[in-house]
C-alpha cells in the first residue's frame, strides 16, 4: 500500500442516466455492472488509493460543471477517470467536453484517465497513472 494515497476522482453518469441495453448484455445486467465497479474501487482503495465519485447530469450541464469546479477547487486529485459512457455516446459529447476543459483549466497536471468499461477500472488506474496495484 502506497504511504500516501493516490487521490482519483471518477466522473460517472451515476443515478442521472441507465446503462445502455448494450452495456447490460455485454456485462449481465445492472446488478453485475455495480459489482465490477464497487469490487475495483475497493480493490484501489486497498492498494493506496482514495477514490472519489461525481454524477454529471448530463441534462444539466451547469449544475455539473459547477459541482465538479468546487470539488476540484477542494482537492488535489493526480487522475481523474471519465467514465465511457460519457464520452461514447455522442449525445454527451458536450458535457465530455466541458469536463475536459474544467479539469485542463483548473489542474493542467492531473493525468486523465478513460477507461472501457466496468471491468477496466483497475487496468486504467494502472496505464493512467503509471502504478502497478496488487
Amino acid at each position: 500500500m502506497a504511504s500516501t494515497p493516490i487521490t482519483i476522482l471518477i466522473a460517472t453518469l451515476g443515478q442521472y442516466v441507465s446503462p445502455s441495453q448494450e452495456m447490460l448484455d455485454r456485462y449481465g445486467g445492472n446488478e453485475n455492472i455495480q459489482n465490477m465497479i464497487a469490487r475495483s474501487v475497493q480493490q484501489a482503495n486497498s492498494s493506496g488509493c482514495k477514490i472519489t465519485t461525481i454524477a454529471l447530469d448530463p441534462s444539466d450541464h451547469s449544475d455539473s460543471i459547477e459541482r465538479l469546479t468546487e470539488m476540484l477547487k477542494g482537492t488535489s486529485f493526480q487522475g481523474i477517470m471519465v467514465i465511457y459512457g460519457l464520452r461514447a455516446d455522442q449525445e454527451y459529447t458536450p458535457l465530455f467536453e466541458k469536463v475536459i476543459n474544467t479539469v485542463k483549466d483548473l489542474w493542467p497536471t492531473t493525468r486523465l484517465l478513460f477507461n472501457n468499461g466496468p471491468d477496466d477500472l483497475m487496468k486504467t488506474f494502472e496505464r493512467g497513472l503509471s502504478v502497478r496495484m496488487s
